[in-house]
């Protein structure tokens, strides 16, 4: 924690210890802490050997006592990764959840997982009813020859579902 945040907020620093913690529950990073943070490029190569003289040393060593007894940073949830702020990756499986600390923390998301998130974000649109008054008081009678089928769909303006059934060919309503 002391190394990878800038030690300029507790926010970055409990963020950091958060993502030690998910990789050390994930199983894929190592079984201890010292595994996880120590495990080859994953952190800034060779300096958990250098000393640690800062003034910030008193509040980095409460935020990863709070970290190690349990604290989590709730926004980072379930990330395991994250790279300096201000950099940008042309990756689509990057989800970005919190910056803080000089750090941008994200999840590694399948394209599975982002369609599911894609859909869970999406706004739910209220169904149009009719009431059966309505309906029986309908003084418009239904046009001659029409059938279930009869309708004029542009293809480039429809939904998917709407421009396959666009494309079928249908039967011509009977005369």
């Amino acid at each position: 924690m002391f190394f990878e945040s800038n030690r300029s907020s507790r926010d970055g620093l409990v963020a950091v210890g958060t993502v030690v913690m998910n990789r050390l529950d994930s199983g894929d990073h190592g079984d201890t802490v010292c595994k996880v943070v120590g495990q080859k490029g994953q952190f800034a190569p060779g300096v958990l050997s250098r000393p640690m003289n800062s003034k910030a040393l008193p509040d980095v060593q409460a935020a990863a006592d709070a970290v190690l007894r349990g604290e989590r940073h709730p926004k980072v949830r379930n990330a395991k990764f994250f790279h300096q702020a201000g950099l940008k990756f042309p990756y689509k499986n990057m989800h970005y959840v919190l910056e803080a600390g000089g750090n941008a923390f994200y999840e590694k998301r399948s394209r599975r997982d982002r369609k599911a998130t894609a859909v869970a974000a999406a706004p739910v649109a209220k169904p149009e009813t009719t009431s059966v008054a309505a309906v029986a008081e309908d003084k418009n009678p239904p046009v001659q020859g029409a059938t279930a089928l009869s309708y004029d769909v542009d293809p480039k303006a429809a939904d998917a579902i709407g421009a396959l059934l666009a494309a079928q060919e249908r039967p011509s309503p009977a005369q």
